[in-house]
């Protein structure tokens, strides 16, 4: 099910460092329930949390996600 599916992602992926750029494209090549996008984006948002209180400016991603194919849930 899409729950099992976003459940089984969660923490899935986790960035080495911060890319230099803050507009990333994101691809899949078969978004069944979307869950695998949805976990990558989650791994950019989720290091934009960790910047610290006194930083002088906060940019946060701003991410657009694409899939080649749509599968079926059957």
């Amino acid at each position: 099910t899409r729950a099992e599916r976003l459940s089984n992602l969660d923490n899935a992926f986790a960035l080495t460092e911060k890319p230099p750029v803050k507009r990333l494209l994101l691809f899949d090549d078969v978004a069944t329930t979307g869950a695998s996008l949805q976990a990558l984006a989650r791994a950019f948002i989720s290091s934009e949390q960790t910047v610290t209180i006194n930083a002088q400016s906060h940019s946060n991603y701003h991410i657009s996600a694409y899939a080649l194919a749509h599968g079926s849930q059957s």
